[in-house]
């Protein structure tokens, strides 16, 4: 007959019946009563250590959880009631020579250490990621901001820039401003009326009048808009924006230039630098000045010195110099006009004084975009293009150079290829050249075709 040994279950602490107990160790007196007896009305002090201290300890701790009516407990009472279980707990298994109750708590609390220290972690990561997202959203909302900005503005970033740019400058200027009468005066007729007009003789600081007062309203939340053609202030007016429009007349800038002429060598060499600007179709290097004059520049500085009736032993160095002020500012590397309706003005103020110079010495992409023929049907979007006539329009054909060192596309690309006429013309002006000169300008295996409203090249 096989046998079985029977393994009863091995007890633990948490199987107790506390109530139970506690009548047992009582009634059958297990243990003396405490010190102060059974049930007594005051709790053992803490130098009451005895067993039957414990127990009746254990007892009141027991009666106090189960009978409160509150079921919550702070953090404060459950670290009093697990230190009061600790210290009972270690008497207890001292005398019994058993540390399997404190061993639980040891672990129970590193469990909790570790817990903590989880929570901790954990806790860090969302505030990072709350901080994170935080972040990201006000990164958008800016976002979203400078885009409905963008869309409300009606004046493209990059002339905004060089507004923006322009008045830093009038600002570092204006610190040596006094105010006057005049300053004090025109201020307080704009404040009345929605214009003034400045008018003066050149020189007597009109300019910087007007940039004062400006800057005086930008102070007060006015935006400044420099206005340099009429057109400009209907196109970057915006109803409800609170602005100022400084026309810095154009007649007058003419008017300007012409006074250059009449200045002696000082302002002819002003003269010739703009020109320059111009003919680098305003991306003049800086490195242009540098070293020895070379055959291709003196060709240019000769046609300019001799357009501005002035020496020509000029050095680049002095038209260097010149290039210094309010029309041209200057980067770390090339030399441009303030403003690009500026240089719309330079160019067609000059095309219409020395237009043999720009068409000789003049920058390929300026030849194609500011000049356009005069029989032509296609209408021009360039309120300042320079108008090729019959006689300019052989020394425009300087067009034969670009196409015999094979820049074919930049010929091609001329605006005024569009026009047939045009096309017409200078074909004809080519063969002319071939059949006299006997070169081969290839212009046979030129198909002349539009694609997408642009004429292209194609060799067959």
């Amino acid at each position: 007959m096989e046998s079985h040994k029977y393994c009863p279950k091995k007890k633990q602490y948490a199987d107790f019946d506390v109530a139970l107990m506690y009548k047992i160790i009582r009634s059958l007196n297990l243990v003396p009563s405490q010190t102060q007896g059974w049930d007594y009305r005051i709790p053992p002090t803490s130098t009451e250590t005895t067993i039957r201290d414990d127990v009746e300890r254990i007892r009141r701790s027991r009666n106090d959880i189960v009978h409160n009516v509150n079921t919550s407990i702070s953090d404060v009472e459950l670290n009093n009631n697990f230190s009061l279980f600790i210290d009972i707990a270690s008497r207890l298994e001292t005398r019994k020579q058993n540390k399997l109750y404190i061993l639980q708590l040891e672990d129970l609390l590193k469990r909790e250490t570790i817990t903590d220290s989880s929570i901790s972690a954990i806790s860090h990561s969302v505030n990072e990621l709350r901080q994170q997202s935080e972040l990201n959203f006000t990164g958008l909302s800016a976002k979203v901001t400078t885009l409905q900005t963008e869309q409300e503005e009606s004046i493209a970033k990059n002339i905004r820039d060089q507004m923006t740019k322009e008045i830093e400058e009038w600002k570092i200027k204006d610190k040596k401003c006094v105010p006057t009468r005049a300053s004090t005066y025109v201020s307080n007729i704009l404040n009345k009326e929605r214009s003034v007009t400045l008018t003066g003789s050149p020189g007597v600081g009109k300019t910087f009048l007007a940039r004062h007062v400006a800057l005086n309203f930008q102070s007060e939340g006015y935006r400044i808009i420099i206005v340099l053609t009429p057109t400009d202030i209907r196109d970057y007016y915006t109803p409800g924006k609170q602005t100022v429009f400084v026309v810095d007349d154009m007649c007058g800038k003419g008017q300007e230039l012409d006074n250059l002429n009449r200045c002696g060598d000082e302002g002819k060499k002003k003269l010739c630098s703009l020109v320059l600007c111009v003919l680098f179709n305003n991306f003049l290097e800086k490195k242009w000045f540098e070293g020895r004059v070379t055959d291709t520049q003196r060709q240019a500085l000769d046609d300019i010195f001799m357009a501005c009736r002035l020496n020509t032993g000029t050095s680049k160095t002095e038209l260097m110099d010149a290039l210094n002020g309010s029309l041209v500012c200057k980067g770390n590397l090339t030399y441009s006009t303030i403003h690009d309706k500026m240089f719309d003005f330079l160019a067609h103020y000059f095309g219409g004084r020395m237009i043999r110079c720009l068409i000789d010495h003049s920058h390929s992409y300026f030849i194609n975009e500011r000049f356009k023929w005069k029989k032509s049907k296609n209408l021009s979007t360039n309120d300042f293009a320079l108008t090729l006539t019959d006689e300019s329009l052989e020394w425009y054909f300087r067009l034969e150079n670009d196409w015999s060192k094979i820049k074919v596309s930049v010929v091609i690309s001329n605006s005024n290829m569009n026009d047939k006429s045009f096309r017409n013309e200078f074909i004809t002006y080519l063969m002319q050249l071939e059949k006299h000169s006997k070169r081969n300008w290839q212009i046979h295996g030129i198909l002349f075709k539009k694609r997408n409203g642009v004429i292209q090249e194609a060799i067959p």
